[in-house]
């Protein structure tokens, strides 16, 4: 992989849409690839463009999308260091892997929430069940009390 070059392969990629061509998923495929290639752009700043350059491609599924860029956010968490990957999660937040992270945060902190509410009803702790829907702190104390996860 490091004979390919993947300043190239981004710089293609920005050409083509320069000229308003649209992407295909066969041209985004390289794109996980680009932290094994060669080239002198730093890897970080791969992983952006990379983000930059989903953003932009229509016409490619949002599934397709989603997978391309969580495969190249793992790469990226296995080869950069822990500030590059805070800079790029503050990136990605508005690409469709950002949003889809954030939906299944939400998802999993209803589900906790669901949980507690079950378990302070079916135990009769209404006071506790109110005080939770007001004190954030005090809903995180009962999730972690009763194991809730």
């Amino acid at each position: 992989m490091k004979n390919r070059n993947a300043d190239k392969v981004i710089g293609e990629l920005w050409e083509k849409l320069a000229r308003g061509e649209c992407l295909t998923r066969k041209d985004l495929v390289p794109l996980t690839l680009c932290l094994l290639m060669g080239g002198t752009m730093p890897l970080k700043e791969r992983v952006k463009e990379t983000f930059k350059i989903t953003k932009k491609a229509a016409g490619i599924s949002t599934e397709d999308i989603s997978k391309i860029e969580a495969v190249v956010y793992v790469m990226a968490d296995k080869f950069l260091d822990q500030v590059d990957m805070d800079e790029i999660k503050e990136g990605i937040s508005m690409t469709r892997l950002g949003q889809m992270l954030v939906e299944m945060g939400r998802s999993e902190g209803r589900d906790e929430i669901n949980k507690l509410n079950n378990r302070l009803i079916k135990e009769g702790k209404y006071k506790e069940l109110e005080r939770a829907t007001e004190d954030v702190e005090y809903q995180k104390h009962l999730i972690t009390e009763y194991g809730i996860s």
